[in-house]
């Protein structure tokens, strides 16, 4: 039922934007015969189709799921210049026994990764973190 409701919004949609189907196949580079039967409600798309579909008729998917983000998360625009900038960013808001797991796993990952070698300012700035908590 979803599904064909969804088909049925977008073919309002487009033919509110005077695009035809076939304009419209030809713009996702994809068959007519897999246009009709989507906007009937009765082929499933995949998400990367139906997001480029949604974006031709002005629909950026993308950034509003971007922006819906941010105002979940109270995210704004940061500006990471440091290893430490980095680490209060992405660890800022956890209890300081995650801070400390997370950190610890993170240095473990990186040292067993093919080089076994971490930068010297990240591990230096990492430690340095995890002697506050």
């Amino acid at each position: 039922m979803i599904q064909k409701n969804i088909g049925e919004m977008i073919a309002i949609l487009i033919k509110s934007k005077d695009i035809t189907q076939t304009e419209l196949a030809e713009k996702l580079g994809v068959p007519h015969s897999q246009i009709n039967p989507f906007l009937r409600g009765h082929k499933d798309v995949y998400a990367s189709t139906l997001v480029s579909v949604l974006k031709e008729i002005g629909i950026d998917v993308e950034n509003q799921l971007k922006e819906k983000l941010k105002l979940e998360n109270n995210i704004e625009q940061t500006d990471l210049k440091t290893p430490s900038d980095a680490i209060t960013f992405l660890f800022g808001k956890m209890d300081k026994l995650t801070q400390e797991t997370c950190l610890n796993h993170m240095l473990f990952s990186v040292k067993n990764q093919e080089s076994g070698v971490i930068p010297l300012d990240v591990e230096t700035k990492i430690k340095s973190h995890l002697a506050l908590i």
